[in-house]
């Protein structure tokens, strides 16, 4: 992957990275990857979304920082 995408095998986010884009592999014939708004929780070594916590055997493989906002606002 490119564009900025860390695996998460080089390097998890931190607490103050909060939220974050993490690409989800479901581990299913026939679905694909996507990308998934999340954040890791270290205290559990855990990654959640908007739903709760992803559990086995959906992995997250990669991750990135959010963009800034645009300037001047929304």
């Amino acid at each position: 992957m490119n564009d900025n995408w860390i695996p998460v095998s080089v390097r998890l986010p931190i607490l103050d990275d909060g939220f974050v884009l993490i690409v989800v592999d479901f581990h299913e014939p026939g679905m694909r990857p996507a990308i998934r708004l999340g954040y890791y929780e270290p205290r559990d070594d855990t990654w959640r979304t908007q739903y709760g916590r992803l559990k086995s055997p959906v992995e997250v493989t990669h991750w990135r920082p959010l963009p800034k906002l645009p300037e001047g606002g929304c």
